[in-house]
């Protein structure tokens, strides 16, 4: 009499590739929320530098503060530094997105960097 199933091997095989597929699968997921957070910093970045560039052509000099004309995304904090005897700025991101990293933005180098100003 013959049995019908599967082997335990067969079993042990198919358990191995599906665990393989989830592995990279969610190295890749993470790899992409990693991604699009940084994407998102910057892009808070850019959006905070033009409007102390806008607050220094109106105001000849830039704020001490993040002018109000600025929306934050919600994680994301921007900390400012004037620098230079007022003639830059440094712009100074954390996210909890990205696991608190530091990143900043000075107006002489107009793009987002790693570590702190």
């Amino acid at each position: 009499m013959k049995q019908r199933g599967f082997t335990i091997t067969e079993l042990l095989v198919v358990i191995v590739v599906l665990s393989i597929l989830v592995v990279i699968a969610g190295i890749g997921y993470s790899n992409w929320v990693y991604q699009s957070a940084l994407k998102g910093i910057e892009s808070d970045l850019k959006t905070a530098a033009s409007a102390m560039e806008q607050e220094k052509n109106f105001y000849n000099g830039y704020p001490g503060a993040l002018p109000a004309s600025y929306n934050s995304s919600n994680d994301t904090v921007i900390t400012v530094q004037i620098i230079g005897g007022g003639k830059d700025f440094c712009l100074q991101a954390t996210s909890p997105k990205v696991h608190n990293q530091t990143f900043h933005w000075r107006s002489s180098e107009q793009k987002m960097s790693d570590g702190p100003c």
